[in-house]
């Protein structure tokens, strides 16, 4: 969707995206129903934090939120 606050597909939620990954012109998706603002990466010192929020309608057709993090070192 067009980050422009509004529900350009119908589908009741507002600015979803996703995650794609492309390495030498290939592109492969790696996760559907990014919330806007979905991916969220922190460096504190040598470790990252990748914060993934996303977003799928309930039966009741309402946003339902999940959050799944991770950390990682950098190594260089």
């Amino acid at each position: 969707e067009t980050d422009n606050g509004l529900d350009d597909n119908g589908d009741g939620r507002i600015d979803e995206g996703r995650l794609v990954r492309t390495e030498n012109g290939d592109s492969v998706i790696l996760s559907r129903d990014l919330a806007e603002n979905g991916i969220v990466f922190t460096q504190t010192g040598s470790t990252m934090r990748i914060q993934l929020t996303l977003e799928v309608l309930d039966d009741r057709r309402q946003p339902m939120q999940m959050i799944r993090e991770t950390t990682i070192q950098v190594r260089n």
